[in-house]
């Protein structure tokens, strides 16, 4: 009956936060639109980033501003990269360190 109680209550709690929540019935049935990423070469060209190239399989719950950035960084040898995130209409840019 623990057990049960447990199934139901964990992920009924996480329907009140952000979704994707973990451990929340929509962990992977969240259908979020795909961010953009674009590397600023050191001359000022912008080229547009393909997240196929660098993700196998788009899960919401991964945090792509955190990990992708340096990557993108680290194979392009760009100055900068650009994020835009077409759910909260938001826009960044992430110098790369060197």
């Amino acid at each position: 009956m623990a057990f049960l109680v447990v199934q139901i209550l964990v992920p009924s709690w996480q329907l009140t936060k952000p979704r994707p929540a973990r451990f929340g019935w929509q962990m992977y049935a969240a259908g979020t639109p795909a961010s953009e990423f674009s590397a600023v070469g050191r001359d000022g060209s912008v080229t547009s980033i393909a997240l196929e190239d660098y993700i196998v399989r788009r899960r919401d719950d991964l945090d792509l501003l955190r990990y992708l950035p340096p990557a993108i960084c680290a194979r392009t040898g760009a100055a900068a990269v650009r994020y835009r995130d077409a759910a909260a209409h938001a826009s960044a840019e992430i110098p790369c360190r060197r």
